[in-house]
């Protein structure tokens, strides 16, 4: 078989919101939906001066002065752009989409910077995973971010 986003495995047996893979003669567990945010986890290097990222929160809280998804992943993204453009500031331009808001322009966004949906039912996160998806819009949650921001992925070897 072959997995989402083009990752080759082979697919030794499916378990309840898991597959089970084996790849150079090892077994690795992943969740289904993990495969697609490491995909969108990896096109952050590729994100360029003048992109669009959209952030989704799936609560409609209030704001904080450090909200994580309005404040501190726009910082740690734009930092760590710059850097790695060798000090040379790097302008992205972040939108935001709280609750069920309909998503505007969908088809402008380089990436979609998902929060981790404990406020809504797993097939909401799902479909709206789904809708950006099934346009080319590649998809990470804010915990693989900020690590991978972090430089904490790495350390990492599982699917990296």
């Amino acid at each position: 078989y072959k997995l989402a986003n083009d990752y080759d495995a082979d697919v030794v047996r499916f378990e309840r919101r898991k597959v089970i893979i084996k790849e150079d003669g090892k077994k690795y567990i992943e969740k289904r939906k993990g495969l697609d945010y490491i995909q969108g986890m990896k096109s952050i290097d590729s994100l360029k001066d003048g992109d669009t990222v959209l952030v989704l929160e799936s609560c409609t809280h209030h704001s904080t002065c450090e909200d994580i998804g309005r404040v501190k992943i726009p910082r740690r993204l734009t930092s760590y752009l710059t850097a790695k453009n060798g000090g040379v500031p790097v302008n992205i331009k972040f939108e935001f989409v709280a609750g069920l808001d309909e998503i505007p322009a969908p088809d402008n966004y380089a990436l979609a910077i998902q929060c981790g949906g404990c406020m809504v039912p797993r097939r909401q996160l799902i479909n709206r995973i789904a809708f950006l998806k099934d346009r080319g819009i590649p998809v990470v949650n804010y915990g693989m971010a900020l690590a991978y921001l972090g430089g904490i992925m790495d350390r990492v070897s599982l699917f990296l």
